[in-house]
């Protein structure tokens, strides 16, 4: 699980069925694909720490990647 606030619109399938989250946490450790991954990101300009934030999204993506099987 990762820490913080993680919310967004994200769409996996999962079961052969296709299933939405608004929280990265939420989605379930094993996922046959991702569908989409939209992350909430705050409207600029970003401050020191939102950019920080914003970032770590590309990081998230692909460990959601590797959980896609």
């Amino acid at each position: 699980m990762v820490q913080g606030i993680l919310k967004g619109r994200f769409v996996v399938r999962v079961e052969g069925g296709l299933k939405t989250y608004t929280d990265y946490n939420e989605i379930p450790s094993i996922i046959e694909d991702i569908i989409s991954f939209e992350p909430d990101v705050p409207t600029g300009p970003h401050t020191p720490e939102e950019h920080a934030a914003i970032e770590h999204w590309q990081y998230r993506l692909q460990l959601l990647m590797r959980r896609a099987g």
